[in-house]
């Protein structure tokens, strides 16, 4: 099963990743691994290994959405088979800077391009307690 996890900066995505992997076993993709790569390649690079794999895998990161219109593109199937999308800011994490808000408005913006398609394909969409997500 791939299983990605998305949202905005601070909103627990590599917490919960972390901890998913920790009790499965399951193997671990931070797309901020890939940063580095830019933009373009982070998210090409993601798409192949999710189209790639033959086990478990859990991919995170707000480049998650950019990763997904890729793999979109280069398969008829489904590029992931859950998608944990996680919305609220956690209080405690304090204040976002302006690099941050403007990687939130880009993925919300790519995520909403995507999703009928990742839905027409059979994507589960859920919040983080497991509850499907009927629309953005």
């Amino acid at each position: 099963m791939i299983v990605c996890i998305t949202g905005g900066p601070r909103t627990g995505k590599t917490h919960l990743a972390e901890a998913m992997a920790l009790t499965s076993g399951t193997t671990l993709l931070r797309t901020d691994d890939l940063i580095a790569l830019g933009w373009s390649q982070a998210s090409q690079a993601v798409a192949a290994r999710m189209l790639t794999t033959t086990g478990d895998l859990i991919v995170e990161g707000v480049a998650v959405p950019r990763a997904l219109r890729k793999a979109l593109d280069q398969t008829d199937g489904r590029p992931c088979d859950r998608l944990i999308v996680l919305r609220s800011v956690r209080p405690e994490a304090g204040a976002r800077s302006p690099g941050q808000v403007a990687m939130d408005k880009g993925l919300w913006r790519v995520l909403r391009d995507v999703w009928t398609e990742l839905v027409a394909r059979g994507v589960e969409v859920v919040d983080r307690n497991g509850v499907a997500i009927q629309r953005l």
